[in-house]
């Protein structure tokens, strides 16, 4: 749970390891999918988002604790902070090792 700007959120994040030897012909590198759950409150209204994604990080890297640390430390990146000396590098994203989607192809791999 975390809580900021007059909001909480929980987020639950699921990962696997399986789809990776299925999805290298379209992904390679690919080494992990995960499906981020996300349930914002902001006053008395409730949003919930669903978010596929796959990273080239091996489990021995980035296990569900540092991929959820890296995906949340995405979102610093693209709303920069002004007392951060590097938030006018927006490019780090690109490097981050995962990619967000959100189409069919990737929510049918955690079905």
């Amino acid at each position: 749970m975390h809580k900021g700007h007059g909001r909480v959120e929980v987020r639950s994040l699921e990962v696997t390891t399986w789809p990776a030897e299925y999805l290298a012909s379209d992904w390679p590198g690919c080494a992990q999918v995960f499906r981020l759950e996300r349930a914002r409150r902001s006053g008395g209204e409730v949003k919930q988002e669903v978010v596929f994604g796959i990273t080239s990080l091996p489990r021995e890297r980035a296990g569900a604790a540092e991929l959820s640390r890296l995906i949340r430390g995405h979102w610093r990146i693209e709303n920069p902070q002004s007392d951060d000396p590097r938030s006018d590098n927006l490019c780090v994203a690109g490097r981050a090792g995962y990619h967000l989607c959100g189409g069919p192809a990737c929510a049918g791999l955690m079905a």
